[in-house]
């Protein structure tokens, strides 16, 4: 966390999480990305998450640190929107595999 940083108010996560939510929740008959789109975008999330953390490694890590300084949630919010297209291919069942992912994404969205 940055000296002088206040943390963003809950509310703010709740759009995303929504949309992340809401691109799973379609009825039968909506339109889902293939899977090389959920794949695409899944891998384009995992390389934007992976450079926003060299970034902030490189620029406000200390050398030696086991720990990346000056991260913040806020900015992975808009990988959310990446997140909702890869996941729109799933659709939510009442099988465990289901309820992990909405664990996962309710955690993410609520990890600051």
């Amino acid at each position: 966390m940055l000296a002088g940083h206040t943390p963003m108010p809950f509310i703010m996560y709740v759009p995303p999480a929504l949309a992340v939510l809401a691109s799973t929740a379609g009825g039968v008959g909506a339109a889902r990305p293939t899977r090389l789109e959920a794949v695409w975008f899944a891998l384009l999330m995992l390389g934007v998450l992976a450079l926003t953390l060299l970034v902030f490694h490189v620029t406000w890590t200390p050398p030696g640190k086991d720990i990346i300084e000056g991260i913040q949630a806020r900015y992975f919010l808009p990988l959310t929107a990446l997140a909702a297209v890869a996941l729109a291919r799933l659709r939510w069942g009442t099988g465990m595999a289901a309820t992990q992912v909405r664990g996962v994404v309710i955690g993410l969205t609520a990890a600051e």
